[in-house]
């Protein structure tokens, strides 16, 4: 005996079934894709830290480097104006 409304209930249901498995797989391939953009994001904030570090130091270095300089030539002037006495 044949129920056409249970064979047409039958067919959307595999129907459905189907679009959600393919949904799955979807989705773990959408979730593999971001865990390896989050991993990369997550290297490049750490390379972004340690750069900046770099360039604070640098600049430490640099302002440093600077005020010795300054104290130098200071010094250099000041032996020229004692030579002088």
């Amino acid at each position: 005996m044949e129920f056409p409304e249970f064979d047409a209930l039958e067919a959307r249901i595999t129907k459905v079934l189907e679009k959600i498995e393919a949904i799955k797989i979807e989705n773990q391939g959408l979730q593999s894709r971001y865990e390896s953009l989050e991993r990369d994001h997550k290297a490049r904030i750490a390379k972004l830290k340690k750069v900046e570090s770099e360039l604070s130091e640098v600049k430490a270095n640099s302002l440093g480097t600077r005020k010795i300089e300054a104290i130098r030539k200071k010094i250099s002037n000041l032996l020229v104006k004692l030579e002088k006495v």
